[in-house]
């Protein structure tokens, strides 16, 4: 089980505190299956105690999700994003690798609220 929680930034340096996250609608609605995402790229990938952690975006739709894989049971794995450069972070979805499997994938989310200018993404495993 990872015990340290490791940070990939897109943006800037986590530095802000925790809010409470908000449900964003736009062309797909924060939680929605990731499997709906049909034209995503690979953001970035990076390998933890041997595990491959990726965070995929769609442009077109600007959202996101990330993926786990040669994991361990307990570990987790959760997105955070502001869209106020970074003084607040929301927590958001928070995935775990069940019992007897080796993957875990979150939801879609929107990383762009189209009632602000844009966000920041921090990926937590």
């Amino acid at each position: 089980m990872l015990r340290s929680t490791f940070r990939i930034l897109l943006a800037l340096v986590f530095c802000g505190q925790l809010v409470s996250a908000r449900k964003i609608c736009s062309t797909f609605c924060d939680g929605d299956d990731a499997s709906l995402a049909l034209e995503t790229r690979i953001a970035t990938t990076i390998i933890i105690s041997d595990r491959l952690v990726t965070i995929h975006i769609e442009d077109r739709t600007n959202v996101m999700f990330a993926t786990l894989e040669n994991g361990m049971t307990g570990d987790n794995l959760y997105l955070e994003r502001s869209f106020n450069g970074g003084v607040e972070w929301e927590e958001i979805g928070l995935r775990q690798v069940m019992r007897e499997e080796t993957a875990a994938s979150t939801a879609l989310y929107n990383f762009d609220d189209p009632t602000t200018l844009g966000g920041l993404v921090n990926l937590l495993v």
